[in-house]
């Protein structure tokens, strides 16, 4: 994936927690915002592997979050390692994962560089995150890494624009896709 990349984060909360809703809206979100990647994270639904094998079916740059052990079995393309999972890069590359490694500082981003990509946020202000570190951290942190994705407080096209201005690789977003 060479291109600026468009990387829907599900949430319960938009999709809900059943397959066939979960599914059916996943649908609508992918084609109308021609989705690159889809990273499915629900850590605690019951119904997770359900929804898990009928999502495999729906798009093929599918990752689930923070299990690994879950990608493999449902032969998904990747894993979301969360940044306090950042040990598991080299084993999940090792079963031939693609990665993506959440970051939220330098030293978070020297530890991920083994990743596919990762995700370094907040970029803007997100509900229930610590303050953003704006588009010069962005910006730096593209000048040390070039597989950063833009993440937090994405939810419209001039941020989207601002977040390629600044050379990331892609963005990422619950709220944009909804």
């Amino acid at each position: 994936m060479s291109r600026f990349i468009s990387y829907l984060i599900s949430d319960p909360l938009h999709y809900g927690t059943t397959p066939t809703k979960f599914i059916k809206r996943l649908k609508k979100s992918i084609l109308r915002h021609s989705v690159d990647m889809v990273c499915i994270r629900d850590k605690e639904n019951p119904k997770l592997k359900k929804i898990l094998k009928r999502a495999a079916k729906t798009h093929h740059h599918l990752l689930v979050n923070s299990d690994i052990r879950l990608a493999r079995r449902f032969g998904l393309f990747g894993v979301h390692l969360t940044s306090k999972q950042l040990h598991l890069i080299k084993r999940a590359k090792r079963m031939g994962l693609f990665v993506v490694a959440s970051t939220h500082s330098p030293k978070e981003l020297k530890r991920a560089a083994k990743a596919d990509m990762v995700t370094y946020s907040p970029i803007f202000k997100s509900p229930g995150k610590p303050a953003p570190k704006g588009l010069g951290a962005l910006r730096g942190a593209v000048k040390k890494q070039k597989n950063i994705i833009a993440l937090g407080g994405i939810v419209k096209k001039r941020q989207i624009n601002r977040v390629k201005i600044k050379r990331a690789a892609g963005f990422a977003s619950i709220r944009y896709f909804v």
